[in-house]
């Protein structure tokens, strides 16, 4: 899958989830109180059989979060790594006063960074070139 097709894959997901997310919210101001929302609302239905669009919401609204936390976290991943390969775009330069190696290590650094959100799971943070290195 293309870089441009993670991100159209990207907002389609958070646009698909951004109704069900609004729908939490109006349920988290109508319950912001109690210690345990979603258990709060699921006691509210006495019998989940004979209400299960209600079940079937608040399933949804717990998938809505889901979804949202890890869109959030995969945003917040590219945020930084776009911030890493910003500042190591000098490398790549003809007129870049590091050695061949460097540049070598360096490319090989970017590539590890383009290819961090295909990684299943996410790591839970980027690390940064002498980071990396090390690893390697």
């Amino acid at each position: 899958m293309s870089e441009q097709q993670r991100q159209d894959d990207l907002h389609a997901r958070i646009d698909t989830h951004a109704m069900e997310v609004n729908i939490h919210g109006y349920f988290h101001d109508h319950v912001a109180d109690q210690p345990n929302p979603e258990a709060y609302m699921r006691s509210l239905v006495p019998d989940p059989a004979k209400d299960a669009e209600l079940t079937a919401l608040l399933d949804t609204l717990d998938t809505a979060r889901t979804t949202f936390a890890s869109d959030q976290t995969l945003l917040e991943l590219r945020r930084k790594r776009d911030k890493h390969l910003a500042s190591t775009d000098f490398t790549q330069v003809a007129d870049s006063p590091l050695t061949a190696q460097e540049v070598a290590d360096y490319a090989s650094y970017r590539t590890y960074l383009r290819d961090l959100p295909a990684q299943d799971p996410l790591p839970a943070d980027v690390d940064d070139f002498t980071a990396w290195l090390a690893k390697q």
